[in-house]
């Protein structure tokens, strides 16, 4: 699994119950405050933080393969109008068949045509989520 903007680590820390997961991020875990992590968290290589800008193409390119082996990727980033646009540009077409796309809190304002224009196979599952949004995607096989 990967999950795309962690802070302070509890998606991770709840996504790795289930198996391996690699988070990206822009600041490392042990620089934010309030971290959820522990350094033992990455020990037996359960979670891996790599660090990053993925809307980046050049730092995506280095991702792609780890992006496009992902089983599941839940994207919980910045929400800022502009990372997750370039972001998806660049992730859609590299996710394998089948891989199943978590996008939290779809109904920010800098989020509505984000999820409305993604071109994938999508629903809306924010009465079973979280209350500012939650959508699945699965790249069809």
């Amino acid at each position: 699994m990967v999950e795309v903007g962690t802070l302070t680590g509890i998606g991770t820390l709840a996504l790795a119950g289930s198996g391996r997961v690699v988070t990206y991020d822009i600041v490392p875990w042990d620089q934010i405050p309030n971290s959820a992590f522990r350094t033992e968290d990455f020990d037996n290589a359960r979670v891996e933080q790599r660090i990053g800008d993925l809307s980046d193409e050049r730092t995506f390119a280095l991702e792609e393969s780890t992006l496009g082996s992902a089983d599941m990727i839940f994207v919980d980033a910045p929400k800022d109008g502009t990372f997750e646009p370039l972001f998806l540009a660049l992730l859609v077409p590299a996710l394998k068949p089948g891989a199943l796309l978590v996008l939290d809190d779809i109904r920010f304002p800098t989020m509505v045509d984000v999820w409305r224009d993604l071109p994938l196979p999508k629903i809306d599952l924010t009465a079973f989520g979280h209350c500012t949004g939650t959508g699945l995607a699965l790249k069809p096989s």
